[in-house]
């Protein structure tokens, strides 16, 4: 997957999916 730069981070993998799947630009990581 491609990586998405969301409030100033770059995530890539599962992070971006989950994220894009809440909503774009919204602050989100399965990391914390």
């Amino acid at each position: 997957m491609s990586e998405y730069i969301w409030g100033g981070r770059a995530w890539s993998g599962t992070q971006a999916f989950f994220g894009e799947i809440r909503g774009r630009g919204i602050f989100y990581s399965v990391a914390g």
